[in-house]
């Protein structure tokens, strides 16, 4: 399997940095993002793998990251993280390729990048 690079979008500056951390001390190559625009210029070189996107309402201002990509690049995997049981349908909306459902637990965030990654390689 090549190198799998992910993208953290996350509005919240400090789960941002606990997503990429646990990702990072599991070896992975992490770029962040605030925002949709943001996530859309991260999305140049070098090239993430995985989009990782945590909403937590999902409101509309939430959602509006995950609009942005798919507009953008329609097919770039996208993997969504958020609250509640609107999570699996916004994830099936989206056409994103995995979903993990809030309160996070790293170690089932860890797992879904690990499932998927290998999967992008195909």
């Amino acid at each position: 399997m090549g190198e799998c690079r992910l993208l953290v979008v996350d509005q919240n500056p400090e789960s941002r940095a606990v997503i990429s951390e646990a990702l990072t001390d599991q070896g992975y190559v992490i770029s962040t993002a605030d925002s949709g625009d943001e996530a859309i210029r991260a999305l140049a070189e070098p090239r993430p793998s995985l989009a990782l996107v945590h909403v937590k309402g999902p409101t509309e201002d939430e959602l509006r990251a995950l609009r942005q990509i798919r507009e953008h690049e329609p097919g770039f995997p996208v993997l969504v993280v958020g609250g509640g049981p609107e999570v699996r349908a916004v994830a099936e909306r989206v056409g994103a390729i995995g979903y993990v459902v809030d309160p996070l637990d790293l170690d089932n965030l860890v797992a879904a990048v690990e499932r998927v990654c290998p999967l992008l390689d195909e």
